[in-house]
Protein backbone atom coordinates (compact mmCIF):
# COMPACT_ATOMS: atom_id res chain seq x y z
CA UNK A 1 0.00 0.00 0.00
CA UNK A 2 0.98 3.40 -1.07
CA UNK A 3 0.73 6.08 1.40
CA UNK A 4 0.63 8.99 -1.04
CA UNK A 5 -0.50 12.69 0.18
CA UNK A 6 -3.47 12.53 -2.25
CA UNK A 7 -4.45 9.17 -0.36
CA UNK A 8 -3.99 10.55 3.07
CA UNK A 9 -5.88 13.71 2.08
CA UNK A 10 -9.13 11.19 0.99
CA UNK A 11 -9.61 9.05 3.91
CA UNK A 12 -11.83 9.70 6.20
CA UNK A 13 -10.35 10.86 9.93
CA UNK A 14 -7.05 11.24 10.91
CA UNK A 15 -4.78 9.75 8.63
CA UNK A 16 -0.82 10.02 9.80
CA UNK A 17 2.27 8.24 7.95
CA UNK A 18 4.62 7.14 11.22
CA UNK A 19 8.28 5.75 9.93
CA UNK A 20 9.79 3.18 11.98
CA UNK A 21 10.62 5.47 15.03
CA UNK A 22 6.98 6.36 15.16
CA UNK A 23 7.91 9.94 14.05
CA UNK A 24 5.01 11.92 12.33
CA UNK A 25 6.24 11.85 8.31
CA UNK A 26 3.31 13.07 7.15
CA UNK A 27 -0.38 13.46 7.27
CA UNK A 28 -4.50 14.30 5.73
CA UNK A 29 -3.87 17.59 6.96
CA UNK A 30 -6.95 18.96 6.58
CA UNK A 31 -8.95 16.57 8.33
CA UNK A 32 -6.20 16.74 11.23
CA UNK A 33 -7.05 20.41 11.48
CA UNK A 34 -10.78 19.87 11.54
CA UNK A 35 -10.31 17.23 14.47
CA UNK A 36 -8.21 19.76 16.19
CA UNK A 37 -10.45 22.92 15.56
CA UNK A 38 -13.49 20.93 16.62
CA UNK A 39 -11.36 20.21 19.82
CA UNK A 40 -11.05 23.74 20.77
CA UNK A 41 -7.12 23.49 19.77
CA UNK A 42 -5.09 24.49 17.26
CA UNK A 43 -2.84 21.81 16.05
CA UNK A 44 -1.21 22.57 13.00
CA UNK A 45 0.68 19.60 11.15
CA UNK A 46 4.05 21.31 11.87
CA UNK A 47 3.35 21.07 15.66
CA UNK A 48 3.18 16.66 14.85
CA UNK A 49 5.46 16.62 11.75
CA UNK A 50 8.80 14.80 12.75
CA UNK A 51 7.62 14.38 16.10
CA UNK A 52 7.14 11.01 17.95
CA UNK A 53 3.20 10.24 18.06
CA UNK A 54 3.36 8.95 21.44
CA UNK A 55 5.14 12.06 22.82
CA UNK A 56 1.49 13.49 22.89
CA UNK A 57 0.04 11.11 25.61
CA UNK A 58 0.38 12.92 28.72
CA UNK A 59 -0.03 9.07 30.97
CA UNK A 60 3.01 7.11 30.87
CA UNK A 61 1.19 3.97 31.27
CA UNK A 62 -0.77 4.85 28.23
CA UNK A 63 2.26 5.99 25.91
CA UNK A 64 4.25 2.92 26.92
CA UNK A 65 1.29 0.98 26.21
CA UNK A 66 0.76 2.27 22.68
CA UNK A 67 4.42 2.27 21.82
CA UNK A 68 4.64 -1.55 22.57
CA UNK A 69 1.41 -2.17 20.24
CA UNK A 70 2.58 -0.06 17.38
CA UNK A 71 6.26 -1.07 17.57
CA UNK A 72 4.48 -4.39 17.26
CA UNK A 73 2.81 -3.69 13.83
CA UNK A 74 6.19 -1.63 12.94
CA UNK A 75 8.63 -4.93 13.46
CA UNK A 76 6.69 -7.10 11.39
CA UNK A 77 5.51 -9.08 14.92
CA UNK A 78 1.52 -7.90 14.27
CA UNK A 79 0.06 -7.55 10.79
CA UNK A 80 -2.01 -4.53 12.00
CA UNK A 81 -3.28 -3.10 15.14
CA UNK A 82 -7.07 -2.56 15.27
CA UNK A 83 -8.82 -1.07 18.61
CA UNK A 84 -11.42 1.32 19.47
CA UNK A 85 -11.08 3.97 21.69
CA UNK A 86 -12.20 7.14 22.92
CA UNK A 87 -11.15 10.61 22.43
CA UNK A 88 -13.79 13.24 23.98
CA UNK A 89 -13.45 17.06 23.03
CA UNK A 90 -14.91 20.29 24.45
CA UNK A 91 -19.22 19.22 25.32
CA UNK A 92 -18.52 15.66 23.68
CA UNK A 93 -18.12 12.48 24.26
CA UNK A 94 -16.56 10.44 21.08
CA UNK A 95 -16.51 7.11 20.07
CA UNK A 96 -13.74 6.54 17.68
CA UNK A 97 -11.50 3.43 15.72
CA UNK A 98 -7.79 3.07 15.29
CA UNK A 99 -6.37 0.89 12.63
CA UNK A 100 -2.39 1.02 12.54
CA UNK A 101 -0.96 -0.94 9.55
CA UNK A 102 2.28 -0.93 7.41
CA UNK A 103 2.71 0.88 3.80
CA UNK A 104 5.64 0.53 2.23
CA UNK A 105 8.99 -0.06 3.58
CA UNK A 106 9.94 1.51 6.85
CA UNK A 107 6.26 2.84 6.98
CA UNK A 108 2.94 2.83 9.30
CA UNK A 109 -0.66 4.16 8.09
CA UNK A 110 -2.26 5.47 11.50
CA UNK A 111 -6.19 6.09 10.43
CA UNK A 112 -8.57 7.01 12.99
CA UNK A 113 -12.41 7.75 12.34
CA UNK A 114 -15.27 9.18 14.41
CA UNK A 115 -17.32 6.30 15.09
CA UNK A 116 -20.45 8.21 17.43
CA UNK A 117 -20.35 11.66 19.00
CA UNK A 118 -22.59 12.20 21.81
CA UNK A 119 -22.93 15.42 22.91
CA UNK A 120 -22.55 16.32 26.72
CA UNK A 121 -23.35 19.21 29.33
CA UNK A 122 -21.21 21.24 30.26
CA UNK A 123 -18.17 19.40 32.83
CA UNK A 124 -18.98 20.06 36.27
CA UNK A 125 -16.29 22.89 38.20
CA UNK A 126 -14.13 20.20 40.08
CA UNK A 127 -10.70 18.82 40.45
CA UNK A 128 -9.95 16.00 37.35
CA UNK A 129 -10.80 12.66 37.92
CA UNK A 130 -8.54 10.30 36.93
CA UNK A 131 -10.07 8.36 33.84
CA UNK A 132 -8.80 5.46 31.17
CA UNK A 133 -8.38 7.47 27.46
CA UNK A 134 -9.47 4.12 25.91
CA UNK A 135 -12.57 2.78 27.43
CA UNK A 136 -13.64 6.28 29.77
CA UNK A 137 -13.77 4.21 33.05
CA UNK A 138 -13.17 6.25 36.11
CA UNK A 139 -10.29 5.40 38.14
CA UNK A 140 -11.78 4.00 41.79
CA UNK A 141 -10.20 5.80 45.11
CA UNK A 142 -7.85 2.91 45.28
CA UNK A 143 -6.00 3.31 42.16
CA UNK A 144 -4.42 -0.30 42.08
CA UNK A 145 -8.10 -2.12 42.26
CA UNK A 146 -8.86 -3.74 39.37
CA UNK A 147 -12.81 -2.54 39.73
CA UNK A 148 -12.94 0.71 37.28
CA UNK A 149 -16.23 2.03 36.81
CA UNK A 150 -18.56 3.26 33.80
CA UNK A 151 -18.56 7.01 34.24
CA UNK A 152 -21.57 8.41 35.51
CA UNK A 153 -25.07 8.47 32.77
CA UNK A 154 -27.20 11.24 33.02
CA UNK A 155 -25.22 13.48 35.01
CA UNK A 156 -22.85 16.11 34.00
CA UNK A 157 -18.93 15.02 32.90
CA UNK A 158 -16.21 15.33 35.15
CA UNK A 159 -12.93 17.02 33.75
CA UNK A 160 -10.86 13.91 33.44
CA UNK A 161 -6.93 13.28 33.39
CA UNK A 162 -5.68 10.39 30.98
CA UNK A 163 -4.84 7.33 32.50
CA UNK A 164 -4.93 3.90 31.29
CA UNK A 165 -7.22 1.33 33.23
CA UNK A 166 -6.08 -2.15 34.19
CA UNK A 167 -8.08 -3.85 31.52
CA UNK A 168 -7.23 -1.91 28.57
CA UNK A 169 -3.05 -1.94 29.61
CA UNK A 170 -3.93 -5.70 29.03
CA UNK A 171 -5.22 -5.12 25.97
CA UNK A 172 -2.14 -3.02 24.45
CA UNK A 173 0.03 -5.21 25.88
CA UNK A 174 -2.19 -8.59 24.05
CA UNK A 175 -1.81 -6.43 20.82
CA UNK A 176 1.80 -6.08 21.44
CA UNK A 177 2.91 -9.75 22.30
Amino acid sequence: MVCSQDRLESLDGIALVLDSRLTVVAGGWGNWARFWHDNGGAAPAPAVLGRDLTAAFSCGALRSGFRAALMAVALGERPALRMGFRCDGPGVRRDMRLTVARCGAGRLLYHSVTLAETALPRALDVAPVSCCAVCGALDPADPGALDWVEGPSGRPPLPASDTLCPRCALGLAAHAA
